[in-house]
């Protein structure tokens, strides 16, 4: 537990943090009220693939609720909504520890579709069914607002698995690798 809070990690996690909150509050395109075009996974994802599932969804926990509380315009706090990134962090934790291929940049790649597909396209449309449904009282069908999130989803999924590979390829071996024991 001791290496978990070592100064080095904390900096890199709180870097991440600050990275997700400016791609994900400041640099995202809103398309609609609840559609956001970022990459603002893409901090979560480097984070958890570099640290480790645990951090991944440290990062992701705390740039969620930081960041709605920096930017409180954008609507009330809604929990369920966090378990996104925390889900995408851990999965794609796990999944970069578990597929190791000879170039690790495309087991992040395999990771991060694992990861956005669980966590954005199944996770996220159920809960926002039941915040439409609960909170909004619209009744919109899930196969609606499916249809209507899925194709951007998707984009989002092939620019995150492009920038995360491209990153990790570039920065990985030169700066974190060197810096920080991976660790649960």
């Amino acid at each position: 537990m001791k290496r978990f809070f070592s100064v080095r990690r904390m900096s890199l996690m709180g870097l991440f943090v600050a990275l997700q909150i400016v791609l994900a509050r400041y640099a995202g395109y809103q398309v609609s009220s609840t559609l956001r075009l970022s990459l603002e996974n893409v901090p979560v994802i480097l984070a958890a693939a570099w640290l480790g599932p645990l951090s991944g969804a440290l990062v992701g926990a705390l740039a969620d609720i930081l960041g709605m509380l920096i930017q409180g315009s954008s609507g009330v706090y809604f929990p369920p909504l966090t378990v996104t990134p925390v889900l995408l962090g851990l999965i794609v934790g796990f999944a970069f520890r578990k597929i190791t291929p000879k170039r690790r940049w495309l087991g992040l790649g395999a990771s991060v579709v694992i990861g956005e597909l669980v966590a954005n396209l199944l996770y996220m449309s159920l809960a926002l069914v039941w915040y439409n449904d609960v909170i909004l009282h619209t009744h919109i069908p899930f196969w609606v607002l499916l249809s209507g999130r899925a194709p951007m989803k998707l984009v989002i999924l092939a620019l995150d698995t492009v920038v995360c590979c491209l990153l990790h390829q570039a920065v990985y071996h030169r700066v974190v690798k060197k810096a920080v024991d991976y660790e649960l």
